[in-house]
């Protein structure tokens, strides 16, 4: 079965459900639907169908819609990376109190990003991990006794 078979069939109404507007096409060689409110948001994602098969664009397997349509996926970074570059590309034209500041800022949202529960650990010792690692920032380990006072 080839991925450019594709049949649209019209919309059928099922008034029983959340969804009452139902799509149908089969698309190589296996039947798929999808369910709308609306009238108006059915009949629009029929004729993107439509428009799909008639330019000849190949529809996937896996999803029966057009390839295009696929979204890349997300880049994955993690929270460390992410703000170890934030900090470095602040770090070069930063004051001494602004560095001191972007530390404290990083060091204060990270444990609010951990989901509580087993295996966390405490927000203070996780903060002051944070604060004597020299890998997360590029400047000097920002230690609590070298932290500025807290205002």
């Amino acid at each position: 079965m080839s991925a450019f078979d594709v049949r649209i069939h019209a919309i059928r109404r099922r008034p029983d459900r959340r969804r009452p507007l139902e799509v149908r096409w089969h698309a190589g060689g296996r039947a798929r639907s999808r369910s709308f409110i609306t009238r108006g948001l059915a009949d629009s994602y029929r004729a993107e169908l439509i428009r799909a098969a008639r330019q000849g664009l190949d529809f996937s397997p896996a999803t029966g819609e057009p390839g295009s349509w696929a979204t890349p996926e997300a880049a994955t970074i993690s929270w460390l990376e992410h703000a170890a570059a934030y900090a470095a590309m602040k770090w070069p034209r930063a004051a001494a109190c602004t560095r001191a500041g972007i530390a404290d800022a990083l060091a204060t949202i990270t444990p609010a990003l951990f989901t509580p529960g087993r295996g966390r650990p405490p927000a203070a010792v996780l903060r002051a991990a944070l604060y004597g690692t020299r890998s997360t920032l590029p400047g000097p380990a920002l230690t609590p006794a070298r932290r500025p006072p807290a205002r």
